[in-house]
């Protein structure tokens, strides 16, 4: 008996996961960019920015490390997707959103930005002295926050979750489990993967100025930017009112946003 062999036979479904992929080539092959890049260019660079003897190494040795368990929760993601394995692969992705918050709130503020990366490098446990959901509205991100608590449904085992596993036909009191994995839901799930790994290389991106064009001339589907519009609509609201409406800079509307900012931290 090839024990292995009969294993897989228990794990993976070919049908299953070349349904996926064709249904999703566009999304997949988005994906494949976006990785491709991290990979072969993204890396480099922030290599050799941890290589710079800086009074930030602390601060980008957490980020670094962050940004590396980011990348290789939305890989495990993706795997467990493309396997059928939904709900999974939503718990991993989970923590690949985790990720963006630490990373920003480590960075929101660089009067504190030391202090926070010496806490998530030193102290066990619980290092934040504030909850996902204030770090989130501090960083202006309500909008992750929402996908947050969606995505919290499926990794608490709740009922949301749970019910992917429910076998049941209308009109009828009986039902069926079943272990097996399936391609619902499988499209949705790719497309906000996709939005968040791009939104993540932006904040790193967008935090040690970072240009580097392959990253930018990288195509987005519609699908993609729709996503990441809506993770950015509390900034968008701000800049848009003090742009259209009053007339500032955008220098001076970044200014007013860092005082906003700093307000919602009190």
């Amino acid at each position: 008996m090839n024990t292995d062999l009969n294993l897989f036979n228990y794990l993976y479904l070919d049908d299953v996961r070349g349904k996926i992929i064709k249904e999703n080539r566009e999304l997949l092959e988005e994906s494949t960019k976006l990785m491709a890049y991290i990979e072969n260019d993204f890396l480099v660079l922030l290599n050799e920015i941890s290589l710079e003897n800086t009074n930030e190494f602390r601060v980008n040795q957490a980020v670094f490390i962050l940004f590396a368990q980011g990348v290789k929760s939305a890989k495990s993601s993706l795997v467990l997707c493309l396997e059928g394995y939904f709900t999974n692969s939503v718990m991993c992705l989970r923590n690949c959103l985790e990720t963006i918050f630490n990373i920003k709130y480590i960075i929101g503020d660089r009067n504190k930005s030391l202090n926070r990366a010496e806490k998530y490098l030193t102290k066990p446990g619980y290092w934040a002295d504030d909850s996902v959901k204030k770090r989130a509205n501090m960083e202006l991100d309500n909008p992750l926050y929402e996908v947050y608590s969606v995505f919290s449904n499926y990794t608490h085992s709740n009922y949301m979750g749970a019910s992917q596993n429910i076998s049941s036909e209308e009109s009828s009191s009986t039902f069926s489990i079943s272990t097996l994995p399936s391609t619902e839901k499988c499209s949705n799930l790719i497309n906000i993967l996709n939005a968040l790994l791009y939104f993540l290389i932006n904040v790193i991106s967008e935090y040690y100025n970072v240009d580097n064009p392959k990253f930018n001339s990288i195509q987005l589907n519609e699908k993609t930017k729709e996503l990441l519009d809506m993770f950015n609509t509390e900034r968008q609201v701000i800049m848009q009112h003090f742009k259209e409406e009053m007339g500032l800079p955008i220098e001076d509307i970044e200014e007013i946003i860092k005082e906003y900012k700093k307000s919602k931290q009190k």
